[in-house]
């Protein structure tokens, strides 16, 4: 497991695009720092990779999974540190990251499975 800090403030993930939608820039621009930092491909076969960021849009709750990754932003980093908020819902955002980093889609229907997006909210 590494541990560091990142390479811009915390504004400049919020705040430098990359990709269409506003609501992903913090965890992309995490992800292309990972990738580069570390020489990791998206997907990876030689690893799970799981990034954390205190960083976060405001009005945006940012997170996501797939293909080997877990990215979790803002609450789940704080929450994950045991800094405010909900600690079940810092569980319940991870599993379900950690659900679509091994393949499984959001559930379509009332399931309770953790694939269920509105779960752990």
């Amino acid at each position: 497991m590494w541990r560091w800090t990142g390479e811009h403030e915390r504004a400049w993930y919020e705040t430098t695009p990359n990709g269409g939608e506003e609501y992903w820039w913090v965890v992309f621009n995490m992800q292309r720092e990972l990738m580069t930092r570390f020489g990791l491909g998206a997907p990876d076969s030689r690893w799970l990779c799981v990034g954390e960021i205190s960083a976060e849009i405001p009005g945006v709750s940012g997170g996501g999974g797939g293909s080997g990754w877990v990215i979790l932003s803002g609450h789940d980093a704080d929450g994950a540190a045991g800094v405010g908020g909900d600690m079940n819902r810092w569980y319940g955002g991870m599993v379900h990251e950690l659900g679509h980093a091994l393949g499984l889609p959001d559930s379509s229907f009332t399931d309770g499975t953790p694939m269920l997006a509105s779960f752990y909210q």
